[in-house]
């Protein structure tokens, strides 16, 4: 006996301060394959201060409830052992404090009650998209009489159940509800996870304990739809000249869920990408996206196109890492200033210096030169004079400029000028300048 007190005719187990309990003597439990039940009455202090556990030795402890306080009558309640041997001694506690017993009565005859488990209610639909739970739960109520162990409680693939609609209690794959004898009905409720995939779900919540047949609660067929997701191809620049790999990152995803990643996409552009290819805009598409950690068919997708701008290098930017990038420079000593050379489309660094060629027809002067067809901040005209002596005068007076031939980079371009009388020469050249 742990803090024990005769109580007139029943017994006070336990203290204002401390936990009580009272074990019997050995007893032969052997009969019935040793099935037994132990029936008795409980009621608690001025409140309800805990439980009652009762132990059979060797055998895992059932936790009784009761909520009758020493105004009150007291309650009956019975648990069930299936596990009793010739020298078997049950021990009666509290879980807290103090509580009254009597009427203990310890039987093997007759059969032992069977552990019964009932559920009310259906379920509904729970449809949801894909990496949202359901924001609207269905649920059902569960109880247990006679039970030897908590109620499991356990929902087809794709679902998870919880004991508050909130769960605050905490959704998960299975919920276990009581303990053992008498399990209070109890609702449960059921969601379709966040991370369940695309997919239509059915099947039954499983109820099931120890001895007890197990209870089934269909569920009405559910559905994940698909998730909105928008890729956008990333906008790109680059400079007339220079070729473009677009590779398979350039991109935006709106919409992925569940932390979850897009590893690539294949991206094709319209034109733009080649070193030739004309100064404008092109659009770049977005298809196929593929590896990470998503999964294409949870996702409803939607591809957006991005622009591709073939931008001209500026002198600054078409110079740089030149020995000498200065407008009126040479560094590869050809005769051809920077400046020249980035208006003809040449290379800076190699001796590649092309003269502008003239012919005349008799009736007019003409002046054939190179233009490259990317370059900006650059001006360019061709001029005429009658004569070089002293300062001369030039003019752009009557002079007209054709295209001659579409050279991918650059153009061929012609300048005339006609002869007039009473002129006995004409000279024109090609002025390049930076405003």
């Amino acid at each position: 006996l742990v803090k024990a007190y005769q109580a007139g005719g029943a017994v006070k187990l336990g203290s204002s301060s401390a936990t009580g309990s009272i074990t019997t003597k050995t007893l032969d439990l052997s009969a019935n394959g040793g099935a037994f039940s132990v029936t008795f009455k409980v009621k608690g202090w001025t409140t309800v201060e805990g439980n009652i556990t009762v132990t059979a030795t060797g055998q895992a402890a059932q936790t009784v409830t009761y909520t009758q306080v020493m105004s009150g009558t007291f309650e009956s309640k019975t648990v069930n052992f299936t596990g009793g041997t010739s020298s078997t001694a049950i021990t009666f506690a509290t879980t807290a404090k103090r509580a009254y017993l009597d009427d203990v009565v310890i039987a093997t005859t007759g059969s032992v009650a069977t552990p019964t488990i009932t559920t009310t209610g259906t379920l509904a639909a729970v449809d949801t998209n894909y990496g949202t739970a359901s924001t609207a739960p269905t649920s059902f109520t569960v109880s247990g009489a006679n039970m030897t162990a908590p109620i499991v409680v356990t929902p087809p693939s794709g679902f998870e159940v919880s004991q508050t609609a909130g769960g605050a209690s905490g959704y998960a794959a299975t919920q276990s509800i009581g303990t053992s004898g008498t399990i209070a009905s109890t609702t449960v409720y059921l969601r379709l996870a966040a991370n369940s995939a695309v997919a239509s779900y059915s099947g039954s919540v499983v109820c099931s304990s120890t001895g007890a047949t197990s209870a089934n609660v269909v569920i009405t067929a559910s559905s994940v739809s698909s998730k909105a997701l928008t890729i956008n191809a990333q906008n790109r620049t680059k400079l007339f000249g220079a070729t473009l790999i677009l590779g398979g990152s350039a991109f935006d995803a709106t919409g992925l869920v569940l932390s979850e990643t897009i590893g690539s996409v294949t991206l094709t552009a319209s034109g733009g990408t080649g070193a030739s290819d004309a100064l404008g805009t092109y659009s770049i598409t977005p298809s196929a996206a593929t590896g990470g950690t998503f999964t294409a068919a949870n996702y409803n997708i939607s591809y957006q196109t991005g622009t591709l701008t073939v931008a001209a290098p500026t002198l600054a930017q078409w110079a740089t890492g030149l020995s000498d990038p200065a407008a009126t420079a040479d560094p590869d000593a050809d005769g051809v200033s920077n400046l020249m050379e980035y208006f003809m489309g040449l290379n800076p660094a190699l001796a590649d210096a092309v003269s502008p060629q003239f012919n005349s027809t008799g009736s007019e002067l003409q002046l054939d030169y190179r233009r490259s067809k990317a370059i900006t901040g650059i001006s360019s005209t061709v001029e005429w004079t009658a004569s070089l002596a002293g300062a001369a005068t030039w003019s752009t007076s009557g002079v007209t400029d054709t295209l001659v031939s579409d050279q991918g980079t650059y153009e061929i371009r012609r300048s005339r000028v006609s002869f007039t009388s009473p002129e006995t020469a004409k000279f024109l050249r090609l002025r390049v300048s930076q405003p």
